[in-house]
């Protein structure tokens, strides 16, 4: 049974700014869109994953003398628009342990880690998910070179009285508390709809994320393709998890933890974290295979506080499957190409014929395409003994998403505990700040 928790006070309201024309459009027809097919495709895990009923489940990776888990996906969704071909991975690992003898024995000291665990997840988590990295003084580098993790950053918003906003650019990397989400439906909110959120656009990037392609075996040339873009993505209050927890639970709701809890008799006090739908862009500029380009996927970072005091993380990530990993289009690399060699004087003059070609002439993948004339010249050779396959890869993609989370865990959870009171880390936070600033 969850416990009533107080609001957290509404220090963090934004100011106001108006909406380009350009933005309303945006918002209108895809933030919808995201919510609709993210929220058919999480209820649709929800599911498959309470029954155990996956068809297509690997391991992604083995940790030896390790209590985490891990496992990925590749399956078929049945979609009110039509089936749809996923990929996903769940991974649930240890994020911190207690440095007390017996701390479940102290309910007071398990009380107090699981406020800590909520003010973090829930308040200061996005803020903290990135972090430089040591560089020499003086030396230059890109934000790929300096930065580590995933940072978060927020810039429209639907409050629960119905009306669209966006934040200012000086309050976009404080993210607001998550408990400020609320169900627009939910009574106790009835006289201050315009002071809480039915939801937000967060812009979200990725540091070093790179996908490594070999498309002739593991001894054949290997092509690096780095997936450094931003990603919109929308959190809507359904999709924040807030729950602490006044009796054992027999069934954690991941067959991820289920396994692991069931072995070792722990139970979950708390349970915290968000998640969000990635919103399609029609143009996201890159002919690289990247989020902006999946037109159904969700992700879910959780943390749980378990009664000998011992923190869990766990990520959940489903999409569908790409159609393509390199997205060529011939017509407008030769347009483009005319343009630059006459300074743009054969644009008027051709475009009436590329909107033709554009017709005509089709968008291929070498990546998919060279895969699929290994195994069209050797047989199917190529895909049963040398792993050239279009599931191998997208399985390889699977293991970039374990390793890119795991890394992000590993190097959030020494700032977890560099706080020393989380419910009380604004002052903290701004001292980092202002040390790091006298520094350069």
């Amino acid at each position: 049974m969850n416990s009533e928790d107080q609001d957290p006070i509404l220090d963090d309201t934004p100011g106001v700014e108006t909406l380009t024309e350009e933005e309303k459009l945006f918002l209108e027809q895809n933030v919808g869109t995201a919510l609709e097919n993210g929220r058919e495709l999480y209820d649709w895990w929800r599911r498959t994953d309470r029954s155990n009923g996956y068809r297509n489940r690997f391991t992604v990776a083995r940790e030896l003398d390790s209590p985490n888990e891990n496992f990925g996906f590749l399956e078929n969704v049945p979609m009110r628009k039509g089936e749809l071909a996923v990929e996903g991975v769940v991974q649930d690992m240890l994020y911190d342990r207690p440095r007390v003898a017996d701390s479940s024995q102290d309910e007071r000291l398990l009380e107090q880690l699981v406020e800590q665990l909520q003010a973090f997840a829930l308040h200061y988590f996005m803020r903290v998910s990135s972090q430089p990295q040591p560089l020499k003084r003086g030396k230059s580098a890109s934000a790929d070179a300096r930065f580590q993790g995933w940072a978060y950053k927020q810039l429209f918003y639907r409050r629960t009285d119905g009306s669209v906003g966006k934040f200012p650019k000086d309050e976009q990397a404080r993210i607001i508390d998550l408990r400020c989400l609320k169900d627009p439906r939910d009574p106790k909110i009835a006289d201050k709809r315009s002071q809480y959120y039915e939801w937000i656009v967060l812009r979200v990037r990725l540091f070093n994320f790179k996908m490594t392609v070999r498309l002739f075996g593991p001894d054949g040339p290997r092509l690096n393709l780095p997936v450094s873009e931003e990603v919109y993505t929308v959190l809507p209050w359904f999709m924040v998890r807030n729950e602490r927890l006044q009796k054992p639970v027999d069934a954690p709701p991941s067959t991820a933890s289920a396994s692991y809890h069931t072995f070792r008799k722990k139970h979950a006090l708390g349970r915290f974290g968000y998640g969000y739908f990635v919103v399609h862009r029609s143009d996201p500029g890159s002919p690289l295979y990247g989020p902006s380009k999946l037109s159904a996927a969700f992700e879910t970072i959780h943390f749980e506080v378990l009664d000998d005091g011992e923190v869990r993380a766990k990520m959940v990530f489903v999409a569908n499957q790409p159609n393509r990993i390199i997205d060529i289009d011939p017509v407008e690399m030769g347009f483009n190409m005319a343009n630059m060699a006459t300074l743009g004087a054969a644009s008027p003059l051709l475009e009436p014929m590329k909107v033709t070609l554009d017709k005509l002439v089709p968008k291929f993948d070498p990546v998919f395409e060279a895969i699929r004339f290994a195994n069209i010249l050797t047989g199917g050779v190529a895909r049963d003994h040398l792993a050239i396959s279009k599931e191998r890869l997208l399985k390889n993609i699977m293991v970039l998403h374990f390793q890119q989370a795991y890394d992000f865990f590993l190097n959030t959870s020494s700032t977890w505990r560099l706080v020393p009171d989380w419910k009380n880390a604004k002052q903290s936070l701004e001292e980092w700040t202002a040390r790091a600033s006298s520094s350069d």
